[in-house]
């Protein structure tokens, strides 16, 4: 035993059907672990997993009915980060491939002779799963960190984005708002005029028919058959404008990193494009070529987290001079592209070697902490895809976003 192991925490659920071997593997468990739980079957081991939480299962592969293969399917389907050991015989290691396949962590060959060989097994899966959770985590720390970069970069643009439209929606209220008070104010003569029509006296009759045919001409009903339409409709579009920023916002800002579903591409490139159009819009044109796309499964806050790095990369890169950016989308042979083309200035080839790697960046101190195109790359792996980068100092960049066509990272 090494000084570094310590299993005394350690809840381990132990499967074999032979009763003999079971005692024996429980012993050497029990001799460092805090509890060690037996079954003899597949089914009592579920039931088991049901009502206790555990660290690691050790399992053999022949048991009785349900075999130990199946056992490690239902536990990858359950229990997904829950660490699985197959036991097997000697003439038994395509089996033991197929466990890798299905999800075991690894696997020992029976006899097992020296019980030091399965604390050190438990004590590595054990490890290297809590290794992974802890690398997840470090994962999901920095996605927050970048994400809230590029929060901080849309802020401005984004607010200035929706004040426009909050402008003239209150300016369009403010002059209904005044019109309709004329208008309650005309009602309210036009009472007075029904009122003096129904008069016995014929000179109030005639002087109220005069008053009521004035109300003909009146400035306020003539400008509200003018404007009052136009007016409502520019408040609307302006409300419906910001509706879609705060939508956009809403989902880049989403902290559900884990959930996937169906998407379209098209959609996000859209909504991401909405988040940074103030941006873009005083350094470039913006053109799109969208072609009719199958979805993708993927973590939408994920992938806009992508393209709006891109598209900030993209307009960064260009200056001083007439940019251009242009973006395409199209699939073939199982795969949906997207491609984000800028005219700016490139990259060089020494840079170009180091553009994935975590805190390079070649902008100025307090500008990009250098994580963007790194996260993209770790979302991109996550989603089966890829990201394709391609550059030529003084022509500009071209980045190609891959993904596959309906799958995802299960």
């Amino acid at each position: 035993m090494t000084s570094e192991r310590n299993l005394s925490k350690l809840n381990a659920l132990l499967v074999d059907d032979d009763p003999e071997c079971r005692e024996f593997l429980a012993s050497v468990l029990e001799s460092e672990a805090k509890s060690v739980v037996q079954a003899g079957d597949a089914e009592s081991a579920i039931d088991t997993l049901k009502r206790q939480v555990f660290d690691v299962v050790v399992t053999d592969k022949n048991l009785p009915q349900m075999d130990g293969i199946s056992l490690i399917k239902f536990i990858r389907e359950n229990y997904v980060s829950l660490p699985v050991i197959l036991i097997t015989g000697q003439g038994s290691v395509g089996s033991a491939v197929d466990a890798f396949k299905l999800g075991a962590d690894d696997y020992l060959l029976k006899p097992l002779e020296d019980p030091e060989v399965l604390l050190r097994t438990v004590w590595r899966v054990v490890e290297q799963r809590r290794l992974e959770k802890e690398n997840r985590m470090l994962q999901q720390k920095l996605l927050r960190a970048e994400k809230m970069e590029s929060l901080g970069m849309l802020a401005a643009g984004v607010a200035h984005e929706i004040n426009n439209p909050t402008g003239f929606i209150i300016g369009n209220l403010d002059l209904l708002k005044e019109d309709i008070k004329a208008v309650l104010e005309l009602f309210n003569d036009l009472e007075d005029i029904f009122g003096e029509l129904g008069s016995d006296d014929a000179a109030k009759r005639a002087g109220a028919m005069k008053r009521l045919t004035g109300t003909r001409g009146s400035p306020v009903l003539k400008q509200l058959r003018k404007e009052s339409v136009q007016m409502i409709e520019d408040a609307l579009d302006g409300a419906q404008r910001i509706k879609r920023i705060v939508g956009s916002l809403r989902g880049f800002a989403r902290v559900d990193t884990e959930t996937v579903e169906l998407i379209d591409l098209n959609e996000e490139v859209e909504r991401s494009l909405t988040l940074v159009w103030n941006d873009l819009k005083y350094k470039c044109e913006v053109t799109k070529d969208f072609q009719q796309l199958p979805r993708v499964m993927g973590n939408p806050s994920q992938i806009d987290q992508v393209l709006v790095n891109i598209l900030i990369n993209a307009g960064q890169a260009i200056e001083g001079k007439k940019g251009l950016i242009t973006i395409r989308t199209y699939s073939g042979h199982g795969q949906v592209n997207v491609e984000i083309r800028d005219n700016g200035k490139g990259i060089s080839d020494e840079h170009m070697e180091h553009i994935f790697d975590p805190f390079f960046t070649t902008k100025d101190v307090g500008v990009g902490t250098g994580l963007g195109l790194y996260i993209a790359y770790g979302i991109m792996r996550y989603h089966n895809g890829s990201i394709d980068v391609r550059s030529k100092v003084g022509e500009g960049t071209t980045c190609i976003l891959t993904f596959p066509e309906g799958a995802a990272n299960a």
